[in-house]
Parts: structure tokens; C-alpha cells; sequence
């Protein structure tokens, strides 16, 4: 039957462009090689175990308690980034009002657009189908326990998307329904647990159960009919989560996005011209405003220092006062609190949040340089102009460049204070404390600024190649994520004696060092006694260049293909590797 005998077109047109994306093929084979490559490795690590005379008979039920966990954390990971641009993707083209204005009721557009996202995901969980079938050829499983995790993993299905489905009916924009998808799927999945609300009359059992992972126990104790029985609560969370997104679908449909940020800083500026701050060489300047006259040889660089809000020069000074402010004020009761002269947990949160703010802003400039201006349907207007692909590219970065000149400062102030608190905590150094302050210093600082033009230049080139600005924003945030995670998780893996390599060579701890998390992190080990003359600042130096041949690389591919990702008529020429990222660009 054809889906349009059923009337849900928009279930049509979200299964027919999913099929026609190459991604979505692409996303398949890398979901299929994780998942069976995790597999396969604790199938080989649990039968190192066993001596050659026993037997590993029965241990199927073990196998498949971790092929549905490795499942059921795919479905966390992956399942809100597909399910969170679901309707801010239509509030942001502004096509939800035509939508509504449709014979298709807000109840039809909720689970077309819900069952047209869970599709591929459940394509995906069909994937495991022959790993399933090892387990139970390894013994040790019944009908019963096939039949719960087939129930739990589709159980999850429903209630993550219907969260996510909710955050992207409530939120204005894909950036904030991503993070609030995963925010809201850390409380019912890691705190409430952790609560350990339990009944009075079995303590064995959480008196709320909310996670459906936790159903498997069910299945080992009276089969698929306990389970049934036991995930009421979660099915009523699911109709509960659609009838709020029901609800917020059309009450929050015609909200106009609010920056909050943006209007404090205007009504600062409102303040300043009110009461006349001037320079007392110009009059006519006044203080923190940007120049008023008209752009030279730059006009792009221009309209993105002087005209768009936060890269301001009067917005930049309001964020540098923002960033700094609270770091002195933290750093002055550390330093002067007899609790926690001591303590070192302050300095890593502080250098946390730092991070993440400075991470989280130069990528959403960065991938909304170029999706931006194809929202706002401008990006035509400027390829008419005769200025190149590269150079639109970096002036679109100007203002960029700028903001990570304003984070340098709290990251400076913090070093030289830690430096200074490292060097009262610990005397006893090998090399001479000024020798050792002056590598960590370096390093800090290059650090800094390595990694924040890596992210910018990443996520220029997915808002480069990626036509949505809501997926270009997810694309880039998840590619962070895994790059961040995936060589941590390797070397765990590796170091836990996965087929059967362990901790050998220094080389091999240059994996988790590809991972810019990791590689901050052994950095601010540095200042302590751990860190004194060793082969660490060589790896750390090693890691450093690796991630300066990835800044290189993407800075490449943004100005050598800028005219092609832009979309402008460039004449095919043939490919050189040798020139790949000095080559003068395209006439």
C-alpha cells in the first residue's frame, strides 16, 4: 500500500528524502562496523578466559545483555540529534505556519514527522539480527529473553524520540532543543536512577521504573509478560511527552527567537550613548562604538565586525568584562579561603566551563557564518559580487578572530594564577620553577589558540558543506562529541586488555592524545609533580603538531573548494595532492 493512500504526506516526503541522501547509507555501514566491532571484541576478550578444556557454552546470555546495552546507548546518543530538528527545522525555514495552515491537523504533522524519524533508527536495530542469532547459538537464552530486548530497545525508541519530539515542539531553534533533548535524557536516565526511589515491600525493585534498560531484569525474572506488566510507567511517559509536544506545537509556533544576550548588551549601549561617554580627543567617537564610515577594500569583513551584533567592539568589551569578572572574583576566594587554598578542583572547573563557553561560541559563529546567510536566502546576493570563494570565506571569519582574542584573556589569567598557586604547592621540582612555568605557560597558550581556530576552521567547513543550518549545527556538535570521545574510549579499550594488547609503548599513548579532551587534560597535569623531566612534554608536543596538521587540512579544504561549496559554476581541473592547500585559487 502506497503511503499516499494513507494521507500522511509529510511521512512521505521524510522517507523519500532520507532515501535519496548517500549519508544515510553511509550512517548504516558506520553504525554496523561500531556495533559489530564492539561485539566482536568482547565476544574475543570473554573467550581469553577460558582455558582450551572448558567450554564457553551458556555464555550467550552475557553476550546479549551487552549487544542490547551497546544498542540502548546508541539510541540515547544518536536518536536526539536525528528527533531534535524535527519542527525547529520548519520554525527556522518558516515553514511551520504553512503547515498548520494545512488540512493536517497538529496531531497529524506530530507523529508523521514522529514515525518518519524513527524509521531509520529502527532499521538501524535491525542490524543486529545476526548477532542475535550467535548469542543464541552460544546457549544460555530463551524466546523469552529475544522477545524482552527486542521490547526494550523499541521501548526506548519511542520514549527518547517522543522527548526529543517535545523539545523540538517547545524550543525555538535546533541548537537549543539538541542540548535540552539531552539535558532532560540525563535526568530520567542518570539521576532518577540514582535516586534509588525503591517500594517498601520490595527493595530489589525501583519503586519508579523510567528507564526501560532497566526491563531486562525483568526478563530474566518471569520472561516477556513481567516485562509487559512493569513498563506501564514508561509507556504513560510516552503519551504524556506526544500530548505536551501536542500542546506546545501550536502555542509556541509563531514565537519570535529572542537573544537575550544581544538586547542586554543594546541596552548597554543605549546607557553609554545616553550619558554622552566620549573620547576626549574625537567628540564624535564615542567610547566602545564601532566606526561609522563606509567599508574600503573589505566590505564583508566590514559588515561582520561593524554591524552584526556580539562581534561589536562595544559587545566585545561587555563579553571580556562577563568573562573575566567571575574568574577574579572565583580565583580571589580561592586564594584567600583557608578551605580551599588547598584544593585543585577549582582551577579544573574553572578551565571546564571556560572551555566549553569559548568551544560552544566560535562553533555556533563559525557554522552560522555561511548557514546563516543561506537561511536568510543572502549568500546569493553575495556570490554576484566579483569577490572569491577564499576571501568571502575569510572576512566571514573576522569577526570570529576577534572573539577568540576576548577568550585569550580569562584563559591568560587563569594560567598565570595557577602557575603561581602550583609553584607554592609544590617545591620540590627537578628543573628550576621558572624553566617549568615558562613550558606550561607555552603550552597553555598555544593550546588555547590551536584548538579554538581548529574548531572554527571544522565547523566552517560542515557549515560549508551542509545546506541546513539545523543540521549543520548537530553535524558539527555530534562530530565533536565522538572526535572528543572515540580515542578515549579506544584506549580504555586497549588498556582493559581488548584483544589481548596492553600498555606497552609510549606511541600508545598518543591514542587517547588525538582527542583535543584528552590532550587539555594531560596539560593541566603539567604544573604537578608528575609532570617533571619526562617523555610527556614530547607526546604532548607530538599531539600539538598532529592537531596543527588538522587545522591546516581544514583550512585547506574551506579556501581551496570554497567556490564549490558556496555553490558558484567553478570549471573542473584536475586534482593535485601536492597542491592541495597552497593552490591560487580558481578564476
Amino acid at each position: 500500500m502506497k503511503l499516499s493512500v494513507l494521507h500522511a504526506p509529510i511521512l512521505n516526503k521524510e522517507l523519500i528524502e532520507q532515501a535519496a541522501r548517500p549519508r544515510t547509507y553511509a550512517l548504516r555501514v558506520a553504525y554496523a562496523t561500531l556495533l559489530f566491532g564492539v561485539f566482536i571484541a568482547f565476544a574475543y576478550n570473554m573467550t581469553l578466559r577460558f582455558d582450551l578444556g572448558d567450554s564457553v557454552a551458556g555464555s550467550g546470555r552475557m553476550m546479549f545483555h551487552v549487544l542490547v546495552s551497546t544498542q540502548f546507548l546508541g539510541i540515547v546518543l544518536f536518536l536526539p540529534a536525528v528527533m531534535s530538528g524535527a519542527l525547529t527545522e520548519e520554525k527556522e525555514r518558516r515553514t511551520l505556519e504553512l503547515l498548520l495552515l494545512t488540512r493536517l491537523r497538529p496531531r497529524h504533522i506530530l507523529w508523521e514527522k514522529f514515525v518518519g524519524r524513527l524509521v531509520p533508527v529502527l532499521m538501524f536495530l535491525f542490524l543486529s539480527t545476526p548477532l542475535l542469532a550467535v548469542c543464541y547459538a552460544f546457549g544460555g537464552l530463551a524466546g523469552d529473553d529475544l522477545l524482552v530486548g527486542a521490547y526494550v530497545l523499541l521501548l526506548t525508541c519511542l520514549q527518547v524520540g517522543a522527548l526529543a519530539l517535545m523539545c523540538s515542539a517547545f524550543c525555538r531553534t535546533s541548537l537549543s532543543a539538541f542540548f535540552s533533548s539531552y539535558a532532560l535524557l540525563a535526568v530520567l536516565y542518570l539521576l532518577i536512577p540514582l535516586a534509588d526511589i525503591r517500594a517498601d515491600d520490595a527493595p530489589s525493585r525501583p519503586a519508579l521504573i523510567l528507564s526501560p534498560h532497566l526491563l531486562l531484569d525483568a526478563g530474566d525474572e518471569g520472561g516477556f509478560g513481567l516485562a509487559i506488566g512493569r513498563s506501564y510507567e514508561i509507556l504513560g511517559s510516552v503519551f504524556v511527552l506526544l500530548a505536551m509536544a501536542r500542546l506546545f506545537l501550536v502555542r509556541r509556533a509563531f514565537l519570535a527567537p529572542r537573544r537575550l544576550l544581544v538586547a542586554f548588551f543594546r541596552r548597554l549601549d543605549g546607557f553609554i550613548e545616553r550619558h554622552g561617554l566620549a573620547f576626549p580627543r574625537r567628540r564624535r567617537h564615542r567610547l566602545l562604538r564601532p566606526r561609522e564610515d563606509l567599508p574600503d577594500r573589505q566590505p564583508i569583513a566590514w559588515r561582520e565586525v561593524a554591524k552584526r551584533p556580539l562581534v561589536k567592539p562595544s559587545h566585545l568589551a561587555y563579553k571580556l568584562v562577563l568573562l573575566e569578572a567571575p574568574v577574579l572574583l572565583i580565583l580571589a576566594v580561592h586564594a584567600f579561603s583557608p578551605a580551599l587554598s588547598q584544593a585543585e578542583g577549582p582551577f579544573l572547573a574553572l578551565l571546564g566551563i571556560l572551555w566549553v563557553l569559548a568551544a560552544a561560541g566560535v562553533l555556533g559563529m563559525s557554522v552560522n557564518a555561511i548557514s546563516a546567510e543561506r537561511s536568510a536566502q543572502t549568500l546569493e546576493a553575495l556570490l554576484t559580487t566579483p569577490i572569491a570563494g577564499r576571501d568571502i570565506v575569510r572576512q566571514k571569519l573576522r569577526g570570529i578572530r576577534r572573539m577568540i582574542f576576548v577568550f585569550l584573556a580569562p584563559f591568560t589569567t587563569l594560567f598565570l594564577v595557577q602557575i603561581w598557586w602550583a609553584s607554592t604547592r609544590f617545591r620540590a621540582w627537578r628543573m628550576g620553577p621558572g624553566v617549568q612555568q615558562l613550558c606550561y605557560v607555552a603550552l597553555a597558550c598555544l593550546s588555547v589558540a590551536l584548538f579554538l581556530w581548529l574548531f572554527t576552521w571544522f565547523a566552517m567547513w560542515v557549515g560549508l558543506r551542509t545546506r541546513s543550518r539545523p543540521r549543520a549545527i548537530v553535524a558539527s556538535v555530534v562530530a565533536l562529541l565522538v572526535w572528543g570521545a572515540a580515542p578515549i574510549l579506544a584506549f580504555v579499550a586497549l588498556q582493559l586488555g581488548s584483544f589481548g594488547v596492553y600498555y606497552t609503548s609510549a606511541w600508545l599513548a598518543l591514542l587517547p592524545l588525538a582527542s583535543p579532551v584528552a590532550c587539555i587534560g594531560a596539560l593541566e597535569l603539567y604544573p604537578g609533580p608528575y609532570w617533571e623531566v619526562n617523555e610527556g612534554i614530547g607526546l604532548l608536543i607530538v599531539a600539538m603538531v598532529f592537531h596543527g596538521g588538522l587545522l591546516f587540512l581544514f583550512r585547506g579544504l574551506c579556501l581551496r573548494r570554497a567556490d564549490r561549496y558556496l555553490g558558484r559554476a567553478v570549471p573542473r581541473r584536475r586534482a593535485s595532492w601536492t597542491g592541495f592547500l597552497y593552490a591560487p585559487p580558481e578564476e
